[in-house]
């Protein structure tokens, strides 16, 4: 039986080695390795522990979704949220599962208006079937800074 619960330090090592593995498969540009992956698994952690959750099965994660709060005009809301599942377990229902548990806490403690993610376009079919939607007049932006400074200084 799966358990859904906060992250603890120590489910940090195991789930920085999934989302690893999980980032190759991506079409980034950019090299996550397992160091890169738990400094910015750990970096949630310290941030928002109480938004940091993983499914458990057999004492082991499988899956976590992880947000940081973040004030707007209308209040507050969920930035950044993410939600990774090892393959084995997904097309189960388990990242709704850990979504639905993350907005709970986050309605029921915070009073949290809504959520906000960057994905992939590979990826963003799940998210919009999790509810959420394309916003067609934002566009991310990357700035190499090292390049600007070079080119700009």
């Amino acid at each position: 039986m799966i358990e859904i619960r906060e992250v603890k330090k120590k489910d940090l090592e195991l789930l920085a080695n999934i989302y690893s593995v999980i980032y190759l498969n991506v079409p980034a540009k950019e090299d996550m390795s397992y160091e890169d992956s738990f400094s910015y698994l750990e970096y949630f952690y310290k941030h928002q522990p109480d938004l940091f959750l993983c499914a458990i099965e057999d004492n082991i994660p499988v899956g976590a979704v992880m947000s940081i709060l973040r004030p707007c005009a209308n209040g507050l809301y969920l930035s950044d949220t993410e939600v990774f599942v090892i393959e084995d377990y997904r097309n189960k229902n388990l990242g709704l599962k850990l979504l639905s548990k993350q907005f709970e806490i986050a309605d029921a403690k915070y009073n949290v208006n809504y959520s906000k993610t960057l994905c992939y376009k590979t990826d963003n079919n799940w998210y919009e079937k999790a509810g959420y939607s394309v916003q067609n007049d934002i566009v991310v932006l990357k700035c190499n800074i090292q390049k600007f400074l070079e080119n700009n200084v």
